[in-house]
């Protein structure tokens, strides 16, 4: 196992479980913006981290090469089915509820933490050389 596994994966795995965490209350208690459509941008925010974080797991990791050649498309597709599964998960937890909004905008926000994640490769390349 790489030597930095803790450093570049074990934080989309701690995510992971925030997020999971989150879903199994019934409510989260905390400050609110009162702001119209507010729980679809923490849906955004949430999965727009995890997207990233991902995007660093896969990208710096050893064990599978192809992993880190599709990391993009990894990062996606595993964001997306565990955004769906999290819906799902919900559907069984009492005083939540599903919906496909929320499926939206978890997908939506994983694809902004890729593009983020690509950014801020670009501009370290830039810095770098």
């Amino acid at each position: 196992m790489n030597d930095k596994w803790w450093f570049y994966q074990l934080p989309a795995v701690l995510w992971a479980l925030l997020i999971f965490i989150a879903s199994s209350l019934p409510d989260i208690p905390g400050p609110r913006l009162n702001i119209q459509f507010e729980d679809k941008l923490d849906h955004l925010v949430v999965y727009a981290v995890f997207g990233f974080l991902l995007c660093r797991a896969f990208l710096y990791q050893n064990r599978f090469p192809g992993w880190r050649e599709s990391y993009i498309l990894l990062s996606i597709v595993v964001g997306i089915l565990y955004g769906l599964s999290d819906e799902f998960h919900q559907y069984f937890v009492p005083g939540r509820y599903s919906e496909w909004m929320d499926v939206l905008a978890d997908s939506i926000g994983i694809i902004l933490g890729v593009s983020a994640f690509k950014v801020y490769i670009s501009l370290r390349a830039n810095f770098t050389d």
